[in-house]
């Protein structure tokens, strides 16, 4: 995967300081970032400097307390623990030092201390931003290429990294009108395809303006080089406090899960369209709000809350303007996928045509008297 905040030079940087500053016990340091390098599983540089810098920060508080690696024992751990917590980190960022832990822990080969670094409670559930101030954010933005960026991350759930890092020709528009975008710079180093739709036309208009050669979004200073994630944070934290939320390139892939989700999506579609290879990531990104838990209870007892004007808004096609029914999947006039799970089953439906196709050509080419029989029938 391409790295954007995160080089190789960084973290080659990041370790030659800390053999400076650690002298001898940089060695348990150095151990980890081998088991790092060895883990096929990472494919992450951002994820290798994450532990790193935990586990630095571990070992630079043993050798002020004088206690070695091999000297650790629950006690230690009980010390350390009430001291992040007293620093005022998160409980999901005491989550982030004890994952880190486990691992140096099994490094050291203190496995049987490793039960003692417990996980804390962390409430993976939060009120994300309606899709409503997510769609105005993207009408108010008035550059071109920021405004196109939100759209797609906002419409497929792709990472900022993974958007980013995109070419010209991972994109492709179908006959229909909407867009197959393939993303190959992904997190675990598996290829997906996603579907630019609603969204499709604020596409066409970019690539029509801009004229991008090799890189979707290429850096105005350096169009070799993909625009810097700092810029498109920078635009996320203006939007925050003009609309008094909490709203950043990640929240966006969280809301697009929850969306589709809400949409009647099955969840195995959704998993395949943001990347995941197993349900326990589902369940980080599905996001149950207290609205869903009252309506779900008061169904049971047969009680329907009167929708808010809105809620069950009619579809326009952004194809040909017809009105659709809420929950349409495809449009009643042109035919045009109103849904990334439509427009995956189209997908998945034109390749099974094209295996079918294949499979006849090959059977005609083994047995050309068939084609003579078949014009005879």
């Amino acid at each position: 995967m391409v790295q954007l905040n995160v080089t190789e030079g960084r973290i080659a940087n990041y370790l030659r300081r800390r053999s400076e500053e650690l002298g001898g016990w940089f060695g348990y340091v150095e151990d980890v970032y081998e088991d790092l390098l060895a883990d096929g599983r990472i494919t992450s540089l951002e994820s290798i400097y994450t532990v790193l810098e935990k586990v630095v920060r571990f070992v630079r508080w043993l050798r002020s307390k004088g206690i070695r690696p091999e000297e650790i024992d629950k006690r230690v751990i009980r010390e350390y623990m009430i001291e992040l917590r007293l620093k005022g980190f998160s409980a999901t960022t005491v989550y982030t030092y004890v994952r880190a832990l486990r691992r140096a822990f099994r490094v050291w080969g203190l496995n049987e201390l490793i039960p003692s670094l417990r996980y804390p409670k962390v409430r993976l559930t939060y009120r994300l931003p309606p899709p409503e101030v997510v769609e105005e954010i993207i009408a108010e933005e008035k550059d071109l290429t920021y405004k196109t960026i939100i759209a797609v991350l906002y419409e497929t759930g792709m990472r900022l990294s993974e958007c980013l890092t995109l070419r010209r020709d991972d994109v492709r528009e179908e006959p229909e009108g909407y867009y197959r975008i393939r993303v190959t710079e992904t997190k675990n180093g598996v290829e997906r395809i996603v579907f630019l739709i609603r969204y499709a036309g604020l596409l066409r208009q970019y690539l029509i303006t801009n004229k991008p050669k090799n890189l979707l979004f290429p850096s105005p200073n350096n169009p070799s080089k993909p625009l810097t994630p700092r810029n498109i944070q920078k635009i996320f934290r203006r939007y925050s406090r003009k609309h008094g939320i909490k709203i950043h390139p990640h929240i966006l892939r969280h809301i697009a899960a929850t969306k589709l989700i809400r949409e009647g999506t099955p969840e195995r579609v959704v998993m395949k369209l943001l990347g995941h290879k197993t349900e326990k990531m589902m369940r980080i990104y599905v996001n149950l709000t207290a609205k869903d838990v009252e309506e779900t209870i008061l169904s049971k007892y047969g009680i329907r809350k009167q929708q808010d004007n809105g809620s069950k808004e009619r579809i326009v096609c952004p194809k040909c303007g017809a009105i659709n029914p809420p929950g349409a999947r495809y449009c009643w006039r042109c035919g045009y996928p109103l849904t990334q799970a439509s427009a995956l089953s189209k997908e998945s439906k034109r390749e099974q045509i094209e295996g079918i196709i294949k499979e006849i050509r090959e059977l005609l080419q083994k047995k050309p008297e068939l084609m003579n029989q078949l014009l005879q029938a």
